[in-house]
């Protein structure tokens, strides 16, 4: 079997420079924000679901973070970082239905099982590539040299709960039937859809 890097994770940095994906990043808890999010959802009921990831290809401490709110009123707050085109502060309304789909993919039965050591163990782990037909790659072991690491918090009754993963989606990707992966990567992709959308411009964001 053969071993090998790939070089410093090139499909993310053209996806940056041209197409400016956005990318998430979380603060310590759900009771915290950074004090730019506080102008989005201002009085709102608690954080229900909040979503970061911190970009392994950009790396700028806090500014070049981002985070996905989502609080119990349906109230959605985002932040985007200085390096996005659409780079700002956001807030968004999610009406009834929305509230209960996104429940779905990211509340407690969903996530209830899914253990932080198993998560890690099936992240870190180098990934066979099980889509070649070409006979001369089959067996490669692919290692992302710059993953993206995803905090995932929500709350268990009293408790908050947090799952931290680096290069999780890509993960799940290869491991379709990985059951407690593939979760985590749907509730993270439902939060990443609520990001994308504009919203109302709270704030405007500024470089550091």
């Amino acid at each position: 079997m053969m071993s090998f890097h790939l070089p410093a994770c090139q499909s993310w940095r053209t996806r940056i420079a041209v197409a400016l994906p956005l990318l998430f990043t979380a603060g310590v808890s759900l009771a915290s924000s950074p004090s730019s999010a506080g102008r989005a959802c201002a009085g709102s009921l608690a954080v229900a679901y909040e979503l970061t990831i911190e970009s392994g290809v950009v790396r700028g401490g806090v500014e070049s973070r981002s985070v996905v709110r989502v609080h119990d009123d349906g109230c959605v707050a985002i932040e985007r970082p200085w390096f996005l085109r659409d780079a700002g502060t956001f807030e968004l309304r999610l009406d009834a239905a929305e509230r209960e789909a996104l429940r779905r993919r990211v509340g407690v039965d969903a996530l209830r099982d899914v253990a932080q050591d198993s998560l890690q163990a099936q992240t870190q782990a180098p990934r066979i590539d099980g889509a070649s037909v070409d006979a001369k790659h089959a067996g490669v072991v692919f290692h992302n040299t710059d993953p993206d690491t995803y905090t995932l918090q929500w709350r268990d009754g009293g408790q908050t709960r947090r799952l931290v993963a680096s290069d999780v989606l890509d993960a799940a990707d290869h491991a379709p039937k990985t059951v407690a992966l593939n979760r985590v990567a749907d509730a993270i992709r439902a939060l990443q859809a609520l990001g994308a959308r504009q919203g109302k411009r709270i704030a405007a964001g500024s470089a550091p």
